[in-house]
C-alpha cells in the first residue's frame, strides 16, 4: 500500500495531535521527505502541524486503527399491570344434522331405462315393492307414468335397490 499526503492545515484538538505523534513514532522512519512544524499559538495548547513536502511511503497493508463509538444506554422499566377477567360461562351449542344435498346432473330417462330397472327388482323378488312404487306415482304400469315423472321414478327405483 502506498501513502501519499501534501497537506497544510492546522490540528488543534489535543486528542488528533497524540494520534499523529503516534503515527509519526511507529511509521516515522518509513517516511521521506517529513517535516512538522509544533508550536503553540497564544498560550494555547493548540499545535500547528505543517508538512513541508510530499510524503510517500509504503504503509503496511495488516495496520488497523480502532475506533471506539460511545455508547448510550436507555433506561428501561418494566411494568405489569393486572387486569380482572371475568369468567363467561360456556353454554352447549347444539348442532343439527345437516342434509347434504349432491348435485345431480338432470338425466333424461326412457322408458325402456325404467323397465331395465323395474325389471331387475322383479328378478331379485321385489315385485310387491314395484307395485307399490307403480300407486305412489298413481300408476297401474310403467308406460302410464309421464314423462316428466321419469327422473323421480328412476331414483326411487335406485333406492329401491335397481341399477339405474
Amino acid at each position: 500500500m502506498k501513502l501519499i499526503v501534501n497537506a497544510n492545515m492546522s490540528i488543534t484538538n489535543k486528542d488528533d495531535i497524540l494520534l499523529l505523534d503516534e503515527i509519526i513514532a511507529k511509521y516515522g522512519s518509513g517516511f521521506e521527505n517529513v517535516a512538522v512544524n509544533v508550536e503553540p499559538i497564544n498560550d494555547s495548547p493548540v499545535q500547528t502541524v505543517q508538512p513541508v513536502q510530499t510524503v510517500q511511503t509504503e504503509v503496511p497493508t495488516q495496520t488497523q486503527v480502532p475506533i471506539q463509538q460511545p455508547v448510550q444506554s436507555v433506561p428501561t422499566q418494566t411494568v405489569q399491570q393486572t387486569v380482572p377477567v371475568q369468567a363467561v360461562p360456556v353454554q352447549p351449542v347444539q348442532t343439527q344434522p345437516v342434509q347434504t344435498v349432491v348435485p345431480v346432473a338432470e338425466k333424461t330417462y326412457t322408458l325402456e331405462d325404467l323397465q331395465r330397472a323395474s325389471s331387475s327388482l322383479v328378478q331379485a323378488g321385489k315385485i310387491q315393492i314395484l307395485k307399490g312404487l307403480l300407486e305412489e306415482f298413481n300408476s297401474p304400469a310403467l308406460t302410464s307414468i309421464p314423462l316428466e315423472q321419469y327422473g323421480a321414478f328412476a331414483l326411487r327405483l335406485r333406492e329401491l335397490g335397481a341399477a339405474i
